[in-house]
């Protein structure tokens, strides 16, 4: 984590060991939220902040060189958020 905290701060990202705990966190929890299908507009969210600022902050908008992954990451995130709730989803049968 502190290896990822020092990249963070290179960046110019300011408070780098918050800033770490709280990317690899919402990266955790929103990812395993969408994978069980359990509150997945929140998750996407959350998730969507995460990508936009690794994509535009820490990789410079470089979206066909090292930003490419978390682009697409951003893509899919916008997607499901703007999309229908999956009919075999937790938050399916919760909204019944």
């Amino acid at each position: 984590m502190i290896d990822f905290a020092n990249t963070l701060e290179a960046a110019g990202i300011p408070f780098k060991i918050l800033s770490a705990y709280l990317c690899k966190a919402t990266e955790f929890v929103g990812g395993f939220f969408l994978v069980i299908g359990y509150l997945i507009k929140p998750a996407c969210f959350f998730l969507i902040i995460d990508m936009s600022v690794a994509t535009f902050i820490f990789h410079h908008a470089q979206m066909l060189n090292n930003g490419l992954t978390t682009f697409l990451l951003l893509l899919c995130l916008l997607n499901i958020l703007l999309g229908k709730t999956d009919m075999m989803s937790i938050d399916c049968y919760l909204s019944q």
